[in-house]
């Protein structure tokens, strides 16, 4: 069986109607046929929604082959919207046969346009949606437009509403379709704005959709990551970004492989390798580790096979602010007498960066800190860019018998420790 009189999406559409007022609702026929080369059992009509049948030729009789008859449906909408409803026929033997219906209601004469919304799912790239429509019920003349983030990407395929003068509160329709460009989701508006006098109505449809391509296709987002100027930045404070992977293809990628290039480096990562299925994602951490104070750039490419390859830019100014104390674990001084000084050991300050660091701070911990001293420090109160520097470290010991101490150094980011021995005779 088939329930005629549909339209592309199966569905028959009322137009608007008005709550409580003293006007004809809108009604539709609907021819039920007999597509089958045997004749149908009796035939039972069923409507639900805010839909009655007010003139039923269907129920309790079976159609030969060929043959048709005519259900009239009324649309009765109890609350404003768009509102929806199903007409269901069925016959054993025939089967079952059913259409959507739809009715856009309102409670008084006014602009309105109905749906709110049209959202038109995945699209392929480079195709055009069925087109879509969109009710409106108003007076005097408009224009419509597409605006919002990406306009291009939304058609009007069928205008009946802006090219005449509507009497008072006349309906008419829109169809508009989705033509994606890029495999991503686009959003925009179908705008109606009021061209009479002393008016100033916009009326809008918010319009969505997301392109795909038929094969698979990574996508990055962001497109660009910018770390900006850290200052004084240290190795265990490192700035660190996160940059999704996506396959907004139709088929799996082939596994994926990711490169990037000093001073940027990954982090952590769950794309490496891994094999995308359609819309799946990943993630990967990308960490910026600077060495001078300038400007610095790069990128984070993903590729594969198939898949492609995406990539998102790096950009940053930076500065590593270390030092590089070198210092040897343990330094034993032997035996020094009473009242003497060891010779002193070396302990070297090294800036390799351009810029000025602050001043290193260096000391004794331990049970026996009296016992050594710092006799000589060429580091200066800051140390000038590229600069080695030294302390010198000496034993003099007033016991007798071993001693103990620590030697520590630190800066804003680095840290050195050196355990020191003697024994005094």
């Amino acid at each position: 069986m088939l329930v005629g009189e549909r339209s592309n999406d199966g569905s028959v559409d009322f137009g608007f109607a008005l709550i409580g007022k003293a006007v004809q609702p809108p009604q539709r026929s609907l021819l039920v046929k007999n597509t089958s080369l045997t004749t149908s059992g009796p035939l039972s009509v069923a409507v639900t929604g805010d839909f009655v049948v007010v003139n039923d030729q269907c129920s309790g009789q079976p159609l030969a082959p060929g043959l048709s008859c005519s259900i009239r449906v009324r649309a009765a909408p109890t609350e404003a919207g768009w509102r929806t409803g199903t007409l269901t026929v069925r016959a054993m033997p025939g089967g079952e046969a059913s259409t959507i219906l739809t009715v856009a209601a309102n409670y008084e004469e006014a602009d309105v346009v109905l749906p709110s919304s049209l959202d038109f799912g995945s699209v392929e790239v480079g195709t055009t949606s069925d087109p879509r429509s969109v009710l409106f019920e108003g007076r005097g003349q408009w224009r419509l437009s597409i605006a919002g983030a990406s306009p291009e990407d939304f058609v009007i395929s069928n205008d009946l509403c802006s090219d005449a003068t509507l009497p008072l509160y006349a309906k008419c329709e829109v169809q508009v379709s989705f033509r994606p460009t890029r495999p991503e989701a686009f959003r925009a508006a179908l705008k109606f704005e009021s061209l009479r006098g002393g008016d100033s109505v916009t009326l809008s449809v918010a319009l969505s959709g997301k392109g795909h391509t038929a094969t698979a296709h990574l996508q990055t987002d962001p497109g660009v990551v910018d770390f900006g100027t850290p200052g004084i930045q240290c190795v265990n404070d490192r700035r660190r970004a996160t940059v999704k992977v996506h396959n907004v293809g139709r088929t799996p990628t082939g596994a994926l492989a990711l490169a990037v290039a000093e001073p940027f480096a990954v982090l952590d990562d769950d794309c490496q390798g891994r094999v995308l299925a359609p819309d799946a994602s990943c993630s990967v951490q990308v960490v910026f580790l600077p060495t001078r104070s300038e400007p610095a750039s790069g990128a984070l490419a993903i590729s594969a096979s198939p898949g492609g390859t995406a990539g998102t830019i790096l950009k940053a100014v930076g500065l590593n602010a270390d030092y590089q104390l070198e210092w040897p674990p343990s330094v034993d001084y032997g035996r020094v007498a009473l009242g003497a000084m060891s010779a002193p050991r070396i302990f070297t300050i090294h800036n390799p960066t351009t810029e000025v660091l602050n001043k290193l701070s260096a000391g004794f911990e331990g049970a026996n800190v009296d016992e050594f001293a710092i006799v000589r420090n060429t580091c200066p109160i800051f140390s000038s860019a590229d600069q080695t520097c030294a302390l010198e470290v000496v034993f003099k010991p007033t016991r007798i018998g071993p001693s103990t101490a620590t030697l520590r150094g630190s800066s804003w980011c680095a840290r050195a420790s050196t355990a020191l021995l003697g024994e005094g005779y």
